[in-house]
């Protein structure tokens, strides 16, 4: 049997131990999504990293020069499908892809699975996990015939005809202690638009990410037996107001602006996850940091924007993070601070994008 899936063993082994750890039951929703609280500014400072590194992921799979989009996301081995109903075709062609930065048509590379599906085990001393997934949908992507500085690339055919992958996780512990089972699904539209030189010369990625899913199972450990079943949807940017993201080739500044947002019912158990609708925009540019730490920034400052409300968030050099409410209440803390209540929530469903978008 020819075995595939578009998910790394990376991910799917994260996905595996947030489900066996956090997903038994619901936890507390509250207002944590205000930007009256310092919760609330943290949750969607979390959210926003979380959001940044799955978009980031999606433009890793398409550098100017490198390889077309699509060949990149899915597995090495997926050229054939294990059920006899199902195909995957891989082809190229010529076509206008409607982009915000060339007018030329552009040489696109695509992917079209029709329920396609495939399976996996992974075994080591910790454990095994067996992986079943179905992918229904097309990715493609590309430049213009005569500019390599231009990118495309689009997973989905629209919000209305998105990508379908299901996966279902069977996993045991290697001492047999320890079982759980999970049927994961998502329905993914993204898109995205980018040039290396804008009218600033920046590079400017321009996204579109429309997602939802479930994840229900079940869990037995020494600790906790029974079901759990979550839903969830997270967003950027909005039909014709795309979310933007700009990096300067000098100093190696980002920028991020436009509208994000997500939300998972019920909470896991010890996450207060907020639902995240916002604005974002950069007041000041997000400088990299250079001397290491946990905080990918060391200067730059962040705007939300919720129903007139304003808060703020801004990254220093030693690794923390200012956030201030929109009461004017300010708040220095630790960059893990200040993105951890996301981990459980947008984490969860961001992380299986941003693993399978790096390859």
């Amino acid at each position: 049997m020819r075995t595939s899936t578009i998910l790394r063993p990376a991910c799917l082994t994260a996905m595996a131990a947030l489900l066996l750890s956090a997903c038994l039951g619901g936890g507390d929703d509250d207002d944590t999504g205000a930007l009256g609280t310092a919760e609330g500014v943290k949750s969607y400072a979390g959210t926003l990293l979380q959001m940044s590194g799955a978009l980031e992921g999606m433009a890793a799979m398409n550098p100017a020069g490198a390889a077309p989009a699509a060949k990149s996301f899915h597995s090495l081995e997926a050229d054939a499908c294990d059920n006899v109903d199902g195909s995957v075709q891989r082809d190229s062609e010529t076509k206008d892809v409607d982009s915000p930065f060339s007018e030329s048509d552009f040489n696109v590379y695509y992917v079209q699975w029709n329920n396609c599906a495939n399976s996996r085990t992974f075994e080591d001393e910790s454990g095994s996990l067996a992986v079943d997934s179905t992918v229904d949908g097309r990715i493609e992507g590309g430049q213009p015939v005569d500019d390599d500085t231009v990118l495309y690339l689009r997973v989905g055919e629209s919000s209305a005809a998105p990508l379908l992958l299901d996966v279902s996780l069977d996993g045991q512990s290697g001492d047999g202690s320890s079982s759980f089972s999970a049927d994961v699904m998502y329905d993914v539209y993204a898109r995205m638009d980018g040039t290396e030189s804008n009218g600033d010369g920046r590079r400017e990625l321009q996204y579109l990410l429309d997602l939802s899913g479930s994840a229900n199972g079940s869990v037995d450990t020494p600790e906790e037996d029974g079901d759990y079943d979550l839903d969830f949807t997270a967003y950027a940017g909005r039909s014709g107001e795309p979310f933007v993201v700009t990096r300067d080739p000098v100093d190696g500044s980002q920028s991020f602006d436009g509208a994000y947002g997500f939300s998972v019912s019920p909470s896991p158990p010890g996450a207060r996850c907020a639902e995240v609708d916002a604005s974002i925009a950069t007041l000041e540019r997000l400088m990299p940091n250079t001397e290491g730490g946990s905080s990918p920034y060391s200067a730059g400052v962040l705007q939300l924007e919720k129903n007139g409300d304003r808060a703020t968030i801004e990254f220093n050099d030693d690794n923390t993070v200012t956030i201030t409410d929109s009461r004017g209440r300010s708040q220095t803390i630790s960059f893990e601070e200040a993105t951890e209540s996301a981990d459980r929530c947008a984490g969860f469903a961001l992380d299986a994008l941003e693993q399978a978008a790096s390859g």
